[in-house]
């Protein structure tokens, strides 16, 4: 049995005036009916489903996965943590069953032939452990007479490890806290039983940093974490900052280049009306390594980007990273050597009869290997070697004939498929070709010339 809906207020609003189940019809709201459910997912920390998380391989169609998955119901798996972890004995026997019936799920999901790492299993555990946890909780606050539970397991070093929910990390001040049941005037102050944080509960009581105290900081957060924002972690940082260099080699695909953006945005917030300030982004950073003493100071930025190289002076050092600028001409060789091996002109010189050029230029960046080791210009290679005589571009134009594969592609489907791939037809070689000169006849318009001439 699984519920699923959406909430109307904000988790820290719930927190602070209801709980989790506030949303859930009155008859299902009852602490006895509650305690029986083995697991809480917070929906507000799945992410919103998008069409790049979608899979572009094989899959299981649903009515297969489905049986799988029913015959795997046979099947316990929750004891394959236990040779390495062990769950708190304060842990009642109710709580233990939600926590190994959700462990036991996700094994069969994620491992359902095994194989899964002790880091692996720790993680299932921890995060089935947190789901029953937040019920528990959540029960604390509706009714009283549940008592705390230490919600915790020893791993075989003897090393306890506490488990908390995401929101009691986040909204520490609300989530200990127990709304009284009495109805209290609406002009009255909002009375509040605040229970005292156990300890395995951090609670961050560090007052904001000034700009006097700014300094090199390494934060961990937890996957899903909301309210972290490029505004809360930089924007103190960039607050009197009028230039941003951003050294960054993975910013090419569209969820990076998204992230570049918004960073942008919160320096842009920063700066005062009427302010301006440079950005610059670098992509690739080289380093001598057969140079002698500190290798690192012998780094040289060579730009991908032409203009940004002309920033500089040539030759000057960036006192960031303490790295020789290329000149524009250095940077625009790189540029161009880039755009020739992926495939800049080469279309022209293909087109023009030029096969010899193409694959000399494919030769200097082909790596020589085979399968999906080989490398782009590898499979361009290949492909044009092992199909000599096919790319006479230049003598189909002269002749007035097609080249682009999307027209012969589509006459494949229009003319030979439309007519020869009909329900319950057979074709010898023959015929086939007969059929397929009249189909052609017909579509170019020649039907009638061609009886004429015939008859």
């Amino acid at each position: 049995m699984a519920f699923v809906g959406n909430t109307r207020h904000t988790v820290p609003y719930m927190l602070k005036h209801s709980d989790l189940f506030d949303e859930l019809p009155e008859a299902f709201y009852d602490s006895a009916f509650l305690d029986r459910l083995h697991f809480y997912i917070p929906g507000w920390e799945v992410d919103i489903i998008r069409g790049e998380m979608f899979s572009s391989g094989y899959g299981f169609v649903v009515d297969y996965i489905a049986e799988i998955l029913r015959h795997l119901r046979n099947h316990d798996y929750s004891d394959q943590y236990r040779d390495k972890f062990t769950l708190s004995p304060a842990i009642s026997t109710r709580d233990r069953d939600g926590i190994n019936k959700t462990f036991s799920g996700l094994m069969k999901i994620l491992f359902p032939d095994g194989g899964a790492s002790d880091q692996e299993i720790e993680e299932i555990l921890a995060f089935s452990t947190e789901g029953r946890k937040r019920v528990k909780d959540q029960l604390m606050r509706i009714d009283s007479t549940y008592a705390e539970v230490d919600f915790s397991y020893d791993n075989s070093e003897g090393k306890t490890k506490s488990v908390t929910t995401l929101e009691e990390r986040e909204y520490p001040n609300y989530y200990f806290k127990t709304v009284e049941t009495t109805e209290i005037p609406e002009t009255a102050t909002e009375t509040v039983q605040t229970a005292a944080p156990t300890s395995s509960t951090p609670v961050s009581t560090a007052p904001a940093s000034s700009a006097s105290e700014l300094q090199e900081q390494h934060l961990t957060f937890d996957e899903n974490q909301r309210g972290i924002s490029y505004d809360s972690l930089f924007a103190p940082y960039l607050k009197d900052a009028r230039e941003l260099t951003v050294t960054d080699p993975y910013i090419r695909l569209f969820y990076q280049t998204r992230n570049f953006m918004e960073l942008l945005e919160t320096f842009a917030r920063q700066l005062p009306t009427g302010e301006e300030a440079k950005v610059h982004l670098v992509t690739v950073v080289l380093i001598d390594e057969t140079a002698e003493g500190d290798k690192r100071k012998t780094r040289k930025i060579e730009w991908q980007e032409v203009k940004l190289c002309q920033v500089y002076k040539p030759g000057s050092t960036d006192k960031r990273h303490q790295a020789t600028m290329g000149g524009p001409d250095e940077a625009g060789d790189q540029w161009l050597s880039c755009a020739i091996a992926q495939g800049f002109n080469q279309q022209d010189r293909m087109k023009s009869g030029d096969i010899d050029a193409v694959m000399a230029e494919l030769d200097q960046h082909r790596n020589g290997k085979k399968g999906k080791a080989a490398n782009k210009p590898e499979e361009c290679h290949r492909y044009i070697r092992n199909r000599p005589g096919q790319f006479e571009y230049a003598a189909a134009k002269a002749a007035t004939l097609t080249i682009g594969s999307g027209e012969i592609e589509s006459s494949d489907s229009s003319i030979v498929q439309k007519r020869l791939k009909i329900p319950g037809a057979w074709w010898k070689p023959s015929n086939a070709g007969s059929m397929l000169c009249l189909r052609t006849l017909r579509s170019n318009g020649e039907w009638d010339q061609y009886w004429e001439r015939t008859g």
